[in-house]
């Protein structure tokens, strides 16, 4: 009959500590439920914040410009920081244009003098024979 007495405290004490566990977790629930409760007060706000070191641990920097590929270059490709203020691209159009047609006239004025040396009698040059 020991052995059964001993099982009968085992069992009992065993009821005796669930109960307590299921009472602290209670406990431990409406501790919770409370500080939700009151934690929905204002947000913090932070002002300033000082940063006296910075550690970077890798950095990379990679610019593939092999595999940019360029069939017409029109404008301007600006790589980095430009603080300059430059043409806008109307104004650079219009610009190239002028160029363009200052070319032209002055391929025209070429023309004619090319024409009043064909005017001029024909000649050809020929090597000496070893």
């Amino acid at each position: 009959m020991p052995f059964f007495k001993t099982i009968l405290n085992a069992l009992t004490n065993h009821d005796k500590n669930m109960e307590e566990i299921h009472l602290h977790l209670k406990q431990l629930q409406n501790e919770l439920s409370e500080m939700k409760k009151d934690n929905n007060g204002p947000p913090v706000v932070i002002e300033h914040i000082n940063i006296e070191t910075l550690r970077i641990d890798k950095y990379e920097l990679s610019n593939n410009f092999a595999n940019l590929g360029i069939k017409d270059l029109k404008g301007k490709l600006n790589i980095g920081a430009n603080y300059g203020r430059g043409m806008t691209l109307q104004e650079e159009a219009d610009q190239a244009k002028m160029m363009e047609n200052s070319m032209m006239k002055m391929g025209q004025k070429k023309g004619k003098v090319h024409q009043k040396k064909q005017d001029s009698p024909s000649y050809s040059i020929k090597g000496r024979k070893p």
